[in-house]
C-alpha cells in the first residue's frame, strides 16, 4: 500500500471521528439545555413554600424527573464516548 493511499485512510478515519466528536457535543449541548429548562420546571411543581401539600403536582414532577434521569444519563454516556474520542484524536 502506498504511503499516498495510507495517509488518505488516515485521513478519512480521523475525519470520521470528529465528525462523531462534534455529534456527541452538540447532543450533550442540547441535553445540557434540556436538563437545566426540566431542573426548573421541577422546582416550579414542588414548590417548597406552598402550605397546602395537597396542590403540588406530583405527578407531573415525577415525569418530570424521570425525563431529568434519563437525560443526565445519556449525558453521562456521551461524556465517555467525547473523552474516547478525544484521546482517539490525540486531544486532551
Amino acid at each position: 500500500m502506498s504511503n499516498e493511499l495510507r495517509n488518505a485512510m488516515v485521513s478519512h478515519e480521523q475525519a470520521k471521528l470528529r465528525t462523531q466528536l462534534a455529534g456527541a457535543q452538540r447532543e450533550f449541548d442540547d441535553l445540557d439545555v434540556l436538563v437545566s429548562g426540566c431542573i426548573i420546571q421541577i422546582r416550579e411543581l414542588i414548590n417548597p413554600y406552598e402550605c397546602d401539600v395537597t396542590k403540588l403536582n406530583v405527578d407531573e414532577a415525577f415525569d418530570a424527573m424521570e425525563r431529568l434521569k434519563r437525560n443526565v444519563h445519556r449525558m453521562r454516556e456521551l461524556l465517555d464516548t467525547i473523552d474516547t474520542l478525544k484521546k482517539a484524536l490525540g486531544e486532551k
